[in-house]
């Protein structure tokens, strides 16, 4: 497969991510008899594979195009990516990356700034509804961990795909990789 054709198919999947977040918080804010709202979802394109600043700025403009009207995006972005950035995106600055491979709980402790733990803090605090991440795995679940409450009989963290079927993407739940399986009930 060329590198353009992964490209689109990774601003697809992206695409798909955002719109998920974006119903699920729609449905959470419906059950909660809140007026309905956009949500605000936060996106961390850096400290993951493609992470040059060209390929960001051209992913940020796809995902905004995309979901205009769904859900407003605020993308996590370096001082850098921020000078070369023509485009009008939200984003929020942030001064560090956590890298593919940094050690997950020692970049999440250390690295207060980077997109994650600020994502992480946004979340908590109420900034934002929902945080998507192309970075390290590890550390997204080690600074979830250490920074949101787990809901009501959740016992550990999980992690969410969405897989492509005949109709509509499957969000398939705890897909990490770990030797210690439990079943769904204590997820």
């Amino acid at each position: 497969m060329c590198p353009s054709a992964l490209t689109v198919k990774k601003h697809a999947f992206l695409i798909e991510c955002v719109h998920f977040v974006a119903s699920m918080e729609d449905a959470l804010s419906s059950q909660k008899n809140k007026n309905p709202r956009q949500p605000t979802i936060g996106v961390d394109l850096l400290g993951g594979d493609s992470n040059d600043a060209e390929w960001i700025l051209k992913t940020a403009r796809s995902l905004t195009t995309s979901t205009q009207g769904s859900c407003n995006l605020a993308f996590f972005l370096t001082p850098e990516i921020i000078k070369k950035n023509a485009l009008e995106i939200d984003y929020i600055l942030t001064e560090e990356v956590i890298q593919m491979d940094d050690n997950p709980l020692l970049a999440v402790r250390r690295k207060k700034k980077s997109s994650t733990s600020l994502g992480m803090q946004m979340l908590k605090d109420g900034s934002l509804d929902g945080f998507i991440s192309t970075g390290n795995t590890g550390a997204l679940i080690a600074g979830a961990t250490l920074n949101l409450p787990m809901l009501k009989g959740v016992l550990r963290s999980a992690l969410i795909a969405l897989l492509p079927s005949k109709k509509d993407p499957v969000a398939v739940i705890d897909i990490g990789a770990n030797v210690h399986c439990l079943s769904l009930i204590h997820i």
